[in-house]
C-alpha cells in the first residue's frame, strides 16, 4: 500500500473515530459531517491501482462495519442514556410524588392534631369556665355573705355610735343643765357687784374668785393658800424640785378604761384615748391646790373687782391695775370675755427671761429642738403702774431663735395692747439674712407660730392670747375634770429629751393629772369671719385663771386639735404658770411641745428690763449682735 493510500486510510480512520466519538455524545450531524470529510479526503479511485482498489474496498467495508458498529453502539448508548434519563425522571417524579404525598399526609396529620388540640382546648376551656363559674359563684356567695355581715356589723356599730352619741349628747346636755343650774345658783347668790359679793373675796372665795371650800366627797380639797415657800434644799436658779415627792398615782386612765371616767374628761382627752389606745394614758394623783400669788396681786385683784369694766365690746379693759381684772366674771357685761381677760392678764412678773424651746416630732418620732430665748416686760404688773402710765401697752415680748443654724438670728418683737380695738397688737421681725426690720401684721389670729410646723397658731401662744373679736364667746359654767397640774416631773433639770419627747405625745411617765374645778368657755366663729377653727372650748383652772386644756374644732365642726398646759407653782415668786404646753393634731398624728427648758437656765420673773430694748430701733441693733 503506497504512502498516499496509507495516509488516506489513516485520515479516514481518524474521521471514523471522531464520528464514533460524536455518536457517543449523541451528535449524529457531527458524525455525518466527519464521514463526508473523510470521503472527500480520500483519493480519487481513478488514481488508485488494482491492488489499491481491493485493499480500499476491504478497508471501506471494515470502515463501514466499524461505522455501523459505532453507530449501533452510539444508538445503544443513546437509548441507554434515554432509558437512564427516563428512569431518573421517573425516579424524580416518584420522589416528588412521595414528598407531596408525605407533605399532604403531614399536613393532614397536623390538621388532625390541631383539630384534636382545639377540641381538647375547647373541652379544657369549658371545664375551666365551668370551674371558674363555680368558684365565682362561690366567691360571690361568700362576698355577699361577708358584705351582709359587714353591713350588719356596721349597722350595729352605727346604731351603737348613734346611741352612744345620743347618750353623750344627753349627758352633755345634762352636764350643761347642771352647770347652768350651778351658775344660776351662784348668780342668784351674787347677782350684781356689791359690798357683800366683793367681801366674799378672801373669805368664802379665794382672793382671785375661786371657791375656797372643797367638795363634800373630798375629791377637791379646800384652798389653804397654796405653796408660798420653797421646799427645803431649794436654791434660787434651781429647776424647781417637786414639793410632793411621795405622791403616787391613785389610778391610771387608759385607752381601755377611759369610759369609766368620761364624766370628768373633755372631748379632746377622749379623742386622745381613741387615737392612741396603746400609748396615751393619764396617771391621776390626789388634787393639790398649790396655786399662790404675791399678796399684792391679791390686794389689787380685790380692788379691781370694785372698779374694773370691759370696754370696746369686750376687746379692752378699763379701771384696773396690776391684779386680775375680773375675779367675779358674772358681775361684768360679758362674763366669757371677762374670764379670758383674767387668763391674758394673770400675773407673770414684771420682767422675765426664759427659754421656751420647742419640738415638733413627726408621726414616727423624729424631731429637731428649736431653741427660743424670750424676754417679757410686763408693765402692767410693775408695782405702782396705772393704765394711764401704760399707754395701752399690756406687755412687751421679745423672742430670738438661737438654734438650729438655719433659723438662728431671727427675732420677733411684739407690743401687746390692753384695748385691741383702739390699737391692735403691733409686731416686727428681724431677718438676719436681709439684716432688715419690718412690720409683721400677720403675727395674730390663725397665722402660724414661730417654727411650729403649722401645729400652733399665733393666738395659741400661752394657750390663748390676742384679739377675741372674730368669735362669739359664751361662759358655760364650771365642772370638775382631770387636768394637768403640778407638772414638776416635766420641769425637772436635765430630763432626757429622747425619753420625754416620744411619738404622738409626750411620755406619760412624766405626766401628772389631778381633779380640779375649771371654768368652761366656748368660742364660736362669727358669720363672715375667717379662722381655721370653727369652734374652741377652753378649760381654765379656777384657782389661777390659767387655761389648762383646749379643744379645737375645724371648719367642718370636727375635733381637730387638743392642747394641754402643764402648770407648776414657781414658788420662789410665787405664781402659777405652765412649764410645758403641748398641741396635738388628732388628724395627722403629730404634736408640738413648747417650753423644753430642762437643760437651760430656769425662768426669771422680776428682772429690771429696759423698756428701750423693746423698740423697733433697738431690734435692729440687737439683731446684729
Amino acid at each position: 500500500m503506497n504512502r498516499t493510500i496509507r495516509t488516506t486510510l489513516w485520515i479516514a480512520m481518524l474521521a471514523s473515530l471522531s464520528a464514533c466519538s460524536a455518536l457517543k455524545k449523541g451528535d449524529e450531524s457531527a458524525q455525518e459531517k466527519q464521514i463526508t470529510q473523510a470521503s472527500q479526503a480520500a483519493p480519487d479511485k481513478d488514481h488508485m491501482t488494482t491492488d489499491d482498489s481491493g485493499d480500499q474496498a476491504a478497508m471501506m467495508a471494515r470502515m463501514k462495519a466499524e461505522q455501523e458498529a459505532a453507530a449501533e453502539k452510539a444508538r445503544a448508548e443513546k437509548e441507554a442514556q434515554a432509558r437512564q434519563a427516563a428512569a431518573e425522571k421517573a425516579k424524580a417524579e416518584a420522589e416528588m410524588k412521595a414528598r407531596q404525598a408525605a407533605q399532604a399526609a403531614a399536613e393532614k396529620a397536623k390538621a388532625e392534631a390541631e383539630a384534636q388540640a382545639r377540641a381538647a382546648a375547647e373541652q379544657k376551656a369549658q371545664q375551666a369556665a365551668a370551674m371558674a363559674k363555680q368558684q365565682a359563684e362561690e366567691q360571690a356567695r361568700q362576698a355577699a355573705q361577708a358584705a351582709a355581715e359587714k353591713a350588719k356589723a356596721e349597722a350595729e356599730m352605727k346604731a351603737r355610735q348613734v346611741a352612744q352619741a345620743a347618750a353623750e349628747k344627753a349627758k352633755e346636755k345634762a352636764a350643761k343643765a347642771a352647770a347652768a343650774a350651778t351658775v344660776a345658783t351662784a348668780a342668784s347668790k351674787t347677782p350684781a357687784p356689791s359690798k357683800a359679793s366683793i367681801a366674799d373675796l378672801g373669805n368664802t372665795l379665794t382672793p382671785l374668785g375661786a371657791e375656797k371650800a372643797g367638795t363634800a366627797d373630798g375629791l377637791i380639797p379646800p384652798w389653804t393658800g397654796g405653796i408660798t415657800k420653797p421646799p427645803a434644799g431649794y436654791k434660787p436658779g434651781d429647776h424647781h424640785p417637786n414639793p410632793f415627792p411621795n405622791d403616787k398615782p391613785q389610778f391610771v386612765i387608759t385607752g381601755q378604761n377611759y369610759s369609766q371616767y368620761a364624766d370628768k374628761l373633755t372631748p379632746g382627752q377622749i379623742a386622745m384615748f381613741k387615737k392612741y389606745p396603746d400609748s396615751f394614758r393619764m396617771p391621776v394623783y390626789q388634787s393639790r391646790r398649790s396655786t399662790a400669788f404675791p399678796q399684792r396681786t391679791y390686794d389689787m385683784t380685790i380692788k379691781n373687782a370694785k372698779t374694773g369694766k370691759l370696754v370696746a365690746d369686750g376687746e379692752g379693759v378699763a379701771d384696773v391695775a396690776e391684779g386680775f381684772p375680773f375675779p367675779l366674771p358674772y358681775n361684768t357685761s360679758d362674763p366669757a370675755k371677762a374670764v379670758m381677760w383674767n387668763h391674758k392678764m394673770k400675773y407673770k412678773g414684771y420682767g422675765g427671761v426664759r427659754y421656751n424651746n420647742q419640738a415638733a416630732p413627726t408621726s414616727r418620732g423624729a424631731w429637731t429642738l428649736i431653741k427660743l430665748r424670750e424676754e417679757l416686760l410686763g408693765k402692767y404688773w410693775k408695782p405702782g403702774m396705772t393704765l394711764a402710765d401704760l399707754n395701752n401697752i399690756l406687755l412687751y415680748f421679745y423672742q430670738e431663735v438661737e438654734a438650729p443654724a438655719r433659723l438662728a438670728g431671727s427675732v420677733l418683737l411684739v407690743h401687746e395692747t390692753l384695748n385691741q380695738k383702739a390699737q391692735p397688737r403691733q409686731a416686727w421681725v428681724y431677718n438676719p439674712g436681709q439684716r432688715r426690720v419690718r412690720r409683721a401684721p400677720n403675727v395674730a389670729y390663725d397665722n402660724p407660730g414661730t417654727a411650729s410646723d403649722g401645729l400652733r397658731t399665733s393666738d395659741m401662744t400661752d394657750m390663748f392670747n390676742g384679739a377675741m373679736d372674730r368669735f362669739d364667746w359664751k361662759l358655760v359654767g364650771k365642772k370638775i375634770i382631770y387636768i394637768p397640774y403640778n407638772a414638776y416631773k416635766l420641769h425637772a433639770k436635765d430630763v432626757d429629751f429622747n425619753k420625754l419627747v416620744t411619738p404622738h405625745h409626750l411620755n406619760p411617765d412624766f405626766m401628772r393629772y389631778e381633779p380640779h374645778r375649771v371654768w368652761v368657755v366656748e368660742a364660736n366663729l362669727k358669720p363672715g369671719k375667717r379662722h381655721i377653727n370653727k369652734r374652741r372650748t377652753f378649760y381654765l383652772d379656777e384657782d389661777s385663771w390659767q387655761i389648762v386644756l383646749t379643744d379645737h374644732y375645724d371648719k367642718r365642726g370636727q375635733l381637730w386639735r387638743y392642747s394641754e398646759g402643764h402648770p407648776i407653782n414657781y414658788y420662789d415668786v410665787p405664781l402659777l404658770w405652765t412649764t410645758i404646753e403641748t398641741h396635738n393634731d388628732l388628724q395627722n398624728g403629730r404634736y408640738l411641745a413648747v417650753g423644753l427648758d430642762n437643760h437651760d437656765p430656769v425662768n426669771t420673773f422680776n428682772q429690771d428690763l429696759n423698756e428701750a430694748d423693746f423698740t423697733p430701733q433697738a431690734l435692729r441693733k440687737r439683731g446684729r449682735r
